[in-house]
């Protein structure tokens, strides 16, 4: 079962990000998002587009984003 999590940027929902039961994580921008005329990437090498972002590109990304490893225990 895939988990999701609603991505939020400057108060907008820009994406879903996802989580199948091995660990893949996957990114997707909104369409909504996409075609607001106003949206920034949420990073650099995620640049805007439609297609999904795989492991190898969202993991880094949003890895960065958590705390060590104790804290992110804790929060889980």
């Amino acid at each position: 079962m895939t988990r999701y999590l609603d991505v939020h940027f400057k108060n907008t929902k820009a994406g879903v990000l996802g989580q199948d039961t091995d660990g893949t994580l996957t990114f997707v921008y909104d369409t909504d998002y996409l075609q607001s005329g106003g949206a920034s990437a949420i990073s650099l090498s995620m640049p805007l587009r439609e297609e999904q972002y795989s492991d190898q590109v969202a993991r880094p990304f949003f890895s960065g984003l958590l705390p060590d490893e104790g804290a992110r225990q804790r929060l889980a």
